[in-house]
């Protein structure tokens, strides 16, 4: 009841977004006209960027509330998954220090007279590209504190039975996506998928380098993740494992390990869940999607379909990223 409630105040959330956003286009348009005392300039700031400025946050509930709704749907997941319920699920490894900090700035140009600069992040994150790229093949669950991040639904574990939880998980799920660490955590994590001969059904994740900001808006930094320094000493704990990884690259990719010296690997971009999907296909043989198979199958009403998403929110559908 709970989770039917928040996806109720979510759909609110959204369409006062898109409505406002709509105003705030109008407005930008109103603005052009207005009367030299007050100047278009002025207007723009205060009247559409008041109107904008709302419907981006509305639209940042909305995610927010997403994401909490992800969390509840993750426990109920891990919930039939232990008591084998569950078939089709993806989990989703990590070492902690990433959380929250695997992203790509968007250089798009912020233009007001165009909806989907209020409604869309200017930002990328890997874990939100993730579950888009998997939507319509299987939900992506992970293990951290619900809410922290936004992307993969989370489990809360204890620190003395977390390596229970992963077992449980990783033993039964359908795929795995890891980003594989010098960490001795993920490390035992890596351990157990040779051990268990899981690496057919793994793809591991080499991130972009991420441009990662932090500090106050008025004095903000880069932030030095440590990924490159990692990767170093991953490469160095592989070959003590008679494996082979490729080095780090700052464009990133994903990779799969056939054997010990045998490495498939397939590019992606960061900001196209679609791009991340063609990976996972190639390197796991996976079928095409629900979407992709209705598309098939009715192509003038999946065409019908897109065109009115792209009418009425003025962006490509999501199933299209």
């Amino acid at each position: 009841m709970q989770r039917i409630f928040l996806q109720l105040v979510r759909r609110i959330l959204q369409i006062a977004a898109i409505l406002l956003a709509l105003v705030a286009v109008g407005l930008s348009v109103l603005g052009e006209s207005v009367p030299s005392v007050i100047g278009p300039l002025l207007f723009d700031v205060i009247f559409v960027g008041i109107t904008g400025g709302t419907a981006a946050g509305l639209m940042f509930l909305s995610r927010k509330l997403g994401q909490r709704i992800y969390d509840m749907e993750a426990a109920t997941l891990f919930k039939e998954i232990v008591e084998g319920q569950r078939e089709i699920f993806s989990v989703f490894l990590r070492p902690f220090y990433v959380t929250n900090k695997l992203l790509e700035i968007s250089l798009r140009n912020f233009e007001i007279s165009w909806p989907t600069t209020y409604l869309k992040s200017p930002n990328s994150w890997l874990e939100i590209e993730l579950v888009k790229a998997m939507r319509g093949t299987s939900p992506v669950i992970g293990l951290g504190r619900p809410g922290e991040a936004l992307g993969v639904g989370r489990i809360l574990t204890d620190e003395q039975n977390w390596r229970v939880t992963v077992t449980e998980l990783i033993d039964c799920a359908t795929y795995i996506f890891c980003i594989p660490s010098g960490h001795p955590g993920t490390l035992w994590e890596i351990d157990h998928l040779v051990e268990h001969s899981l690496l057919a059904k793994t793809v591991f994740i080499m991130p972009p380098l991420p441009q990662t900001m932090v500090g106050p808006p008025w004095r903000r930094k880069k932030e030095k993740v440590g990924l490159e320094e990692d990767w170093a000493n991953l490469i160095v704990e592989m070959e003590k494992r008679g494996l082979s990884f490729p080095k780090y690259e700052k464009e990133g990719m994903l990779f799969s390990i056939k054997s010990a010296n045998s490495v498939d690997i397939q590019t992606f971009e960061l900001s196209s869940p679609r791009s991340i999907r063609m990976g996972v296909e190639a390197l796991l043989m996976l079928g095409p999607s629900r979407f992709a198979s209705l598309r098939a199958k009715h192509p003038l009403l999946t065409s019908i379909v897109n065109y009115s998403w792209r009418v009425i929110f003025w962006t490509r559908p999501p199933w299209l990223s």
